[in-house]
C-alpha cells in the first residue's frame, strides 16, 4: 500500500509495539521502509513525560526486527515482525535542563 512509514516521537507513547510493527509491515509495499525517531532513555526530559510507556536504547529495535547490524544478538520475544534493521543512529541533541 505505502512506500514509507515515518514516525517521530510516537512509539514511546504506545502499548502493543510488536503488534503495531507487524501491522505497519503488512501495509508497506515490498521494499518499503519505516523511519522512526524515539527518545533515548538517557534524555534528561524522558522520565518527566508521564505519557511515555516505554524507554528506548541502542538495541531496542533489535528485539523487534532481524538485526544484521550489531554483533550482540538479542531474542525476538514477540516473534518476527517482518522488519530488518538497515540503520540505527544514536544522537544526543537535547539541551541540558536549566
Amino acid at each position: 500500500s505505502v512506500d514509507l512509514v515515518h514516525s517521530s516521537h510516537v512509539l514511546e507513547h504506545l502499548d502493543g509495539l510488536a503488534e503495531l510493527m507487524r501491522e505497519l509491515r503488512r501495509i508497506l509495499k515490498p521494499g518499503g521502509r519505516m523511519v522512526t525517531l524515539v527518545p533515548h532513555f538517557s534524555n534528561p526530559y524522558y522520565y518527566s513525560d508521564y505519557t511515555h510507556r516505554r524507554q528506548f536504547g541502542l538495541y531496542s529495535f533489535s528485539y523487534l526486527a532481524r538485526d544484521p547490524l550489531f554483533r550482540r544478538q538479542v531474542p525476538l520475544y514477540d516473534g518476527d515482525t517482518g522488519f530488518v534493521l538497515v540503520d540505527v543512529r544514536l544522537g544526543f541533541k537535547a539541551a541540558p535542563p536549566m
